[in-house]
């Protein structure tokens, strides 16, 4: 087995190769409110058996938490202009040339282990800072272990005076598109069910808690269509607006005609 440390913002793929001198220590700045994270590439892994992550750290920061990540699919690269390359249009400042695959996608590692699916795994670490924090020093001992291998690396964060502002009004205007349909169909519950309702309310609460502070209102969501025309259904749009607004997000991206 081996582990190297990396940036969070350096993409990392299922082929990723460790290479000859791996990262084992990495020191971050951060400010109060914000959260430090870094990647663990790991190669060499047996499949399935358990990988336990632990975490040993002192200074202002509260616990570390870990995250397998998933690799998705990228089936087309980014156009020069406009969405996604068409044609002979190229654009020359890909990171890779698709079709491959790529980590993005974070799933909580739960009880501090996990089974890997193959011999290359990333795993992504938050250490999150409080915003009263005092400014200082934090010191992590991340310890990778698989069997009878182990393996220790350290991640030091150095906390600045400096504040980020909470999620909201006052936050760096930022939306991410959903959709209210796939929250029921993809997790089986009955549209606007009860069960339905709680599943966008942790939806939006895991906006707010990734800095989203704006919030698509879909128009077919709240209009139906009728004999006179489009009627607006008043206390669905009024319980979104509400729920969105209480997880912590504040502007309104309104839907599109067309």
């Amino acid at each position: 087995m081996r582990a190297h440390l990396m940036d969070s913002l350096v993409w990392t793929y299922p082929d990723s190769v460790i290479g000859l001198k791996p990262v084992r220590r990495l020191a971050l700045d951060v400010a109060r409110g914000g959260t430090g994270a870094a990647v663990i590439l790991l190669n060499g892994l047996v499949p399935d058996a358990p990988v336990r992550l632990t975490a040993r750290q002192s200074g202002p920061g509260r616990p570390a938490r870990f995250f397998r990540l998933l690799d998705v699919p990228v089936e087309a690269n980014t156009g020069p202009v406009g969405f996604a390359e068409r044609g002979q249009d190229k654009n020359p400042f890909v990171t890779r040339r698709a079709p491959f695959r790529v980590y993005d996608a974070m799933q909580p590692v739960a009880g501090d282990a996990f089974r890997p699916a193959a011999p290359t795994q990333a795993v992504r670490v938050h250490i999150p800072v409080p915003e009263d924090a005092r400014p200082g020093r934090i010191s992590c001992r991340l310890t990778v272990r698989q069997g009878r291998e182990s393996l220790d690396l350290d991640l030091g964060l150095q906390v600045f005076r400096a504040r980020i502002p909470p999620v909201g009004r006052d936050s760096w205007p930022y939306t991410n598109w959903f959709s209210l349909e796939n929250m029921a169909k993809r997790h089986r519950l009955a549209p606007w069910s009860a069960a339905h309702w709680a599943m966008i309310a942790r939806y939006a609460r895991l906006m707010a808690r990734n800095r989203q502070n704006t919030f698509l209102l879909p128009f077919k969501d709240i209009f139906s269509a009728g004999p006179a025309g489009l009627a607006l259904d008043r206390g669905r749009l009024r319980r979104l607006v509400g729920l969105f607004t209480r997880a912590g997000l504040y502007y309104i991206e309104g839907g599109h005609f067309g």
